[in-house]
């Protein structure tokens, strides 16, 4: 009896990852692993690349590109096709994700001359409705996890076979990944790998097909990996080995498995879920730390006795609730979505837009025509890179901690929302109101915005600022990640417990952890709510400000995360939001009004408030309005804060500061006049901090900078039923 050995090699980058980052990449892991392909014509594989890898390598590495062509005209590797820009299919629009599939699918034929039939499913996330989107863009079969069959009932050694997933008619393949063989290779000796598979399909009475499926990344990029896969030439030993072993064993591609398959495959339903690790990456830290003890203490009852609490539920949104920023930008995102297709819609219904193709766009007595076809191609392919899905969780890979990755999706966002308005109004000034509800965070988000800047402010989480876009260089301004708990934190703490400098276990990949030699323990603070702008303090007159860089402020008032009630108020040369709550500082009944004015053409906006004490005992505090800000170069050698403009701390973001009598503070980059500067009304202490989270990735605890708090404190002093004003000013420069 012959067994059938098929894999495949998975290789992609987020759109937004450092060049520099991708080049080392290709040259410790893509290049040699292609490479030695070539030199073992007999040893078949399957090749997956994401659109947006392919795109940098056929600018930047056209030998990668090379190399491909000729290992597909040679027959010797299949070819799959995905998303374009790999997002979670689970969690963007139908149409989009159609639209991605086929997208990929013309890129492979026109490139490499080969028509995919097969499907890499991001992170193996499986929604059954899956099945038909894949089908009706031609994809013939799916690579998923065996931990989808084994959630379904099958047991591992019936999962070494290919399945049929789908309703009649709209049916895929399915080929299940085998865990074991991913946690062998190349962790354990090249010939575990093959013994494995050969005790099992000595065991069975059928031809077993085993799948292995993994990160390219893994054989070379992967700490450790380059001196033992090449270094050590574990892969070209593996390939021999392979070779040794055809008496009993074919190493195939999926679309000559399937061909070599003679009765049907069997029919399976497949449960909403992913590969294991994702499933409890996805749950809170504490509960996830919960998981991890029972896995490792009761492992008679296996893994998925744990987890079939998640099983058959969207789990996805558990991401969402452990990490509210990336469900924000996921609505974000969303809702970007929804205004394309409208727009789409719109130029196809409207006849009155069109005259052979163009479109006439008039505003302020300007008049420009355009390909709209064109405009809204470039605003798909924005919407698409910001689906890319790795910023919008976090496992055991940076992913949501890496700013830039974020930064990225709030680009293609801002971008992509730039050309509908510019379809929608023009070349011109341009000032407009929305309202939209995001998630369940909130009671909805007001959105005001002209050409230069966009505001979206939340009345239900404080009347806060949850984002601040600049528009002329496409950055979100508030794109900061708050400080979470994480399950692995205890490890943490138990490592500089002991006192290590360094903390290294060599099993896999999810156990591959250093500390160099940072005491990451001294880090872990956490914050109780989102890293907004102008969340409304109140704090005593005798404050001790030594921990304000935890977080935990000495809230004496009641307004921080209180719904206040708003108004809209539009003229021709502004709009303002009007933002009202009463509430409490400490017996003292007290009227907060805040307004936000943002002005028809200007990259400039202010925020007025008045602060009245409606009781008749005198109010004496410290009113501490919280800005937190991200720029486009992070924490950066190039920027300067500039106090009074005067007093200058040259890598200011990287630093804490404690400033009286401050009235203005600037942020510089080196050699550009002005980027962004905060007028305050009357002199305040001005504390400042980064924020820094201690975060996992494949090669070591990581400690990121996220973004930097702005803590202006106003000493208060309000007589019985007075009032007291406060401005604040806030201007862009590009």
């Amino acid at each position: 009896m012959r067994a059938s050995f098929t894999m495949c090699f998975h290789f992609h980058q987020p759109v937004g990852n450092f060049n520099r980052v991708i080049d080392k990449i290709c040259d410790d892991a893509y290049l040699p692993l292609l490479k030695l392909l070539l030199k073992f014509p007999q040893i078949k594989a399957n090749l997956h690349f994401s659109g947006a890898l392919l795109e940098w390598l056929d600018m930047t590495r056209p030998e990668i590109i090379k190399i491909i062509k000729e290992l597909t005209v040679r027959g010797q590797t299949e070819l799959l096709g995905g998303a374009f820009y790999e997002p979670i299919f689970a969690f963007i629009p139908r149409e989009d994700a159609s639209e991605q599939i086929k997208l990929l699918s013309r890129y492979v034929e026109d490139k490499f001359s080969f028509v995919p039939k097969g499907i890499w499913v991001p992170e193996r996330v499986w929604q059954p409705e899956l099945a038909g989107i894949f089908h009706e863009t031609g994809i013939k079969y799916a690579v998923l996890d065996d931990a989808h069959l084994i959630y379904n009932g099958l047991t591992k050694e019936e999962t070494c076979d290919i399945f049929e997933t789908g309703t009649d008619g709209n049916g895929i393949f399915i080929f299940p990944a085998n865990k074991t063989l991913r946690y062998m290779i190349p962790f354990e000796t090249y010939l575990t790998s093959v013994a494995y598979m050969k005790g099992l399909t000595k065991a069975t009475a059928r031809a077993p097909v085993f799948t292995y499926a993994d990160d390219a990344e893994k054989f070379g990029a992967w700490p450790g990996t380059k001196t033992l896969v090449y270094g050590k030439k574990w892969l070209a030993k593996f390939f021999k080995e392979l070779t040794r072993n055809n008496d009993w064993l074919d190493t195939l591609t999926f679309s000559e498995c399937i061909e070599r398959k003679k009765e049907r495959p069997r029919k399976v339903h497949l449960w909403s879920c992913a590969y294991e690790e994702m499933m409890e990456w996805s749950l809170p830290g504490d509960i996830q730390e919960e998981h991890e003890y029972f896995i490792g203490n009761i492992k008679i009852l296996g893994k998925k006795a744990y987890l079939k609490d998640v099983v058959g539920t969207d789990f996805w949104n558990g991401f969402f609730r452990k990490y509210p920023e990336a469900e924000y930008m996921h609505e974000r995102m969303l809702s970007v979505s929804a205004k394309l297709h409208a727009m789409m819609e719109e130029n196809q219904a409207d006849a009155s837009r069109q005259s052979n193709g163009r479109c006439i766009l008039t505003t302020n007595d300007q008049r420009l025509t355009t390909d709209i076809q064109s405009l809204l191609m470039r605003a798909r392919i924005y919407l698409y890179k910001a689906q890319c899905n790795c910023a919008y969780w976090h496992g055991i890979f940076g992913g949501l901690y890496l700013f830039h990755l974020r930064q990225a999706v709030y680009r293609n966002i801002i971008q992509c929302e730039k050309l509908i308005e510019f379809m929608k109004y023009g070349a011109g000034d341009y000032l407009y109101t929305d309202f939209q509800k995001f998630g369940d965070l909130d009671d909805g988000t007001i959105i005001f915005a002209n050409k230069n800047i966009s505001l979206y402010c939340s009345p239900g989480e404080g009347g806060v600022l949850k984002e601040i876009d600049d528009k002329k260089n496409f950055d979100n301004l508030i794109n900061t990640l708050g400080r979470h708990k994480e399950f692995y934190h205890k490890r943490v703490r138990e490592i500089f417990c002991k006192k290590n400098k360094k903390y290294r276990e060599m099993e896999n990949i999810y156990e591959i952890f250093e500390s160099r030699g940072i005491d990451f323990s001294r880090h872990l603070d956490y914050d109780g709510r989102g890293r907004h702008n102008f969340i409304d303090h109140f704090m005593r007159a005798d404050t001790d400000f030594k921990n304000i860089t935890a977080g935990s402020y000495p809230e004496i008032g009641n307004f921080s995360d209180a719904k206040y009630g708003y108004k809209l108020e539009k003229t021709d040369s502004a709009v303002s939001v009007v933002l009202k709550k009463e509430g409490k500082v400490l017996s003292s009944a007290v009227a907060i009004t805040k307004k936000f004015i943002l002005p028809t053409s200007s990259a400039s906006f202010s925020v007025d408030y008045k602060l009245k004490n409606m009781s008749e005992k005198t109010l004496d505090c410290f009113f501490c309005p919280e800005i937190n800000l991200t720029m486009p170069l992070a924490d950066s050698k190039y920027y300067t804060l500039i106090i009074n403009d005067k007093k200058r701390y040259k890598y200011g973001f990287k630093k804490c500061l404690n400033i009286k009598n401050v009235v203005r503070l600037s942020i510089r980059e080196n050699k550009v006049k002005h980027v962004l500067g905060i007028n305050f009304s009357e002199k305040c202490r001005l504390f400042h901090f980064p924020i820094k989270t201690v975060s996992l990735s494949e090669k070591a605890y990581e400690l990121n900078y996220q973004g930097s708090c702005f803590l202006p404190c106003f000493r208060t002093t309000i007589e019985g039923f007075c009032e007291r004003l406060i401005h604040i000013s806030v201007s862009l420069y590009k």
